[in-house]
């Protein structure tokens, strides 16, 4: 590990933004509706893409409810990112969020962090209970639905 004046120093870390930036890929930080349209760059970990599949709706229990592309980052780390159309709907950054997988489905403590996204759009971290099921469920690119009952509970399920 590099080191600097006694402190760690993370080179990836550094160079995201500048890199993100120069080389400006397509395929990070876009927005994606059913009609494919440049929305503002959303700086993301890993390169992982949020797309919502589908516009705020009312359910039967009038619900928020969208829908997001599997990604690989999603699949192998446990966690997903909310559209900045959707994040005025989940709570604020460390807090704990009740994650339903399936219905019925078992439940698990994850959290909100605000702090991933530069847009302070919600990532919801559920680790490796998550990945799990997500790998056991889902396949890549697929959609997975997320129907928000709070801003601190949620269920996720295939349909």
């Amino acid at each position: 590990m590099l080191s600097y004046g006694g402190y760690h120093v993370n080179l990836a870390a550094g160079l995201e933004d500048s890199l993100i930036k120069s080389i400006d890929p397509g395929w990070n930080g876009k927005q994606r509706n059913n009609n494919i349209q440049d929305c503002t760059k959303l700086l993301q970990n890993n390169a992982a893409v949020n797309t919502p599949n589908s516009k705020p709706s009312a359910s039967r229990n009038s619900n928020i409810r969208f829908s997001f592309n599997l990604r690989p980052t999603y699949y192998k780390q446990g966690f997903f990112n909310v559209s900045v159309d959707f994040e005025k709907h989940f709570g604020r950054d460390e807090q704990k969020i009740t994650i339903q997988l399936g219905k019925p489905g078992r439940k698990l403590q994850g959290y909100i962090n605000r702090s991933a996204n530069t847009n302070n759009a919600p990532r919801i971290m559920g680790g490796s209970i998550l990945k799990d099921w997500l790998q056991s469920n889902f396949l890549l690119d697929k959609p997975v639905y997320v129907e928000v009952l709070t801003p601190t509970s949620i269920i996720l399920s295939e349909k």
